[in-house]
């Protein structure tokens, strides 16, 4: 029988991928970013690309999955990805 999950706890990542879309909230945590951070980096236009439905921001997987790809480093002095050198 699955665990059944208290409203307090947080959903686990592998519950997260199977949404349409990810919440700010959801993408923080995914990310181990603070809200406020995705905030402004959003705000920056150097964030996670976004769907904007009225008032509500929402973040596609796919989407994610780029950003992810694209900031992959393999040095801690690395600046940029290895196919911009």
């Amino acid at each position: 029988m699955p665990r059944v999950r208290s409203w307090r706890e947080e959903p686990e990542t592998s519950d997260l991928l199977k949404k349409p879309f990810f919440t700010t909230k959801e993408l923080a945590q995914l990310l181990n970013m603070s809200i406020s951070r995705l905030k402004a980096l959003r705000g920056e236009g150097k964030g996670v690309p976004f769907y904007k439905f009225q008032r509500s921001v929402r973040y596609a997987p796919q989407a994610v999955k780029e950003y992810i790809a694209t900031h992959k480093r393999y040095s801690t002095s690395q600046t940029k990805p290895l196919e911009e050198y």
